[in-house]
């Protein structure tokens, strides 16, 4: 189950943000440069969707699109690897589905990339990561099942 965010969110979310970025090793040396500017700020809210994932009536993570862009999918760190990032893919899925949305691109480190693969996105290439001098990361893009 997924609810549209609000404002009132906006800690949580971008609590939830940085904890698991730092969650993964590779993130750990660009931590203060995450602490100062890796953050979702109020401007975003007027022309994006972002939505809180719920699951037994507790909220598990986030997801976050621009157009079919997705910018945001997040687990609060104590879900990760514990079996919750399909709930929240498919959480995603069902509201691309419900939206018209057919496929969607996105970015993310190396740390996740062979979940997203797992999940059927395909990569189509590598961007230069807004952390890190050089670092580069893949792009990849998935085509949204059909409803069922």
């Amino acid at each position: 189950m997924y609810r549209r965010a609000n404002e009132n969110d906006l800690d949580w979310i971008n609590d939830v943000l940085l904890e698991s970025e730092l969650y993964w090793q590779e993130n750990r040396q660009y931590e203060a440069q995450l602490r100062a500017e890796f953050k979702i700020v109020g401007r975003y809210w007027s022309n994006n969707r972002i939505f809180i994932v719920e699951k037994d009536g507790v909220d598990i993570g986030f997801f976050g699109l621009e157009g079919s862009q997705l910018n945001y999918l997040y687990l609060a760190p104590q879900y990760i690897a514990k079996g919750y990032s399909r709930y929240l893919w498919q959480a995603m899925i069902d509201y691309c589905q419900t939206s018209g949305i057919n496929s969607i691109t996105f970015e993310c480190s190396r740390s996740v990339k062979g979940f997203y693969e797992h999940m059927g996105a395909q990569q189509i290439g590598e961007i230069k990561s807004y952390f890190g001098k050089n670092r580069m990361i893949p792009k990849y893009i998935y085509h949204i099942p059909k409803k069922a």
